[in-house]
């Protein structure tokens, strides 16, 4: 009997053997494929950051741009803006109306006659 306890643990150790062989095999597949996943996903993770990173540069340019307009349509720079375009206008017109009278005197001056040249 001694033979047969032998023969039954060798029959167990190796039905243990094959049974912590093959849950190996499955669990290095599962590591295998997890660590297939894990680079999909990180892959995704990389890529989601890039988009997120563009965006983000993409928004605060759009914000610098709205202040600036803001700034140009702000109240206070348009009652500047007016008053600077005012004083330009009425200094137009005063050099215009200094043109005119200076053309008008060389006009008076000569008359439209030439006198003989001596």
């Amino acid at each position: 009997m001694d033979g047969m306890v032998d023969v039954k643990l060798l029959i167990t150790l190796g039905g243990v053997a094959a049974s912590v062989i093959g849950t190996a095999a499955v669990a290095r597949a599962q590591i295998t494929r997890l660590t297939e996943q894990i680079k999909d996903v990180e892959s995704q993770l990389r890529s989601a950051d890039g988009r997120t990173d563009k965006l983000e540069n993409t928004s605060d340019t759009q914000i610098q741009r709205v202040d600036i307009l803001a700034g140009m349509l702000s109240p206070s720079k348009r009652e500047e803006d007016a008053r600077r375009s005012e004083r330009l206008i009425t200094s137009l017109d005063y050099i215009d109306k200094d043109l005119r009278r200076r053309i008008e005197h060389l006009e008076k001056i000569h008359n439209s006659r030439h006198g003989p040249v001596e």
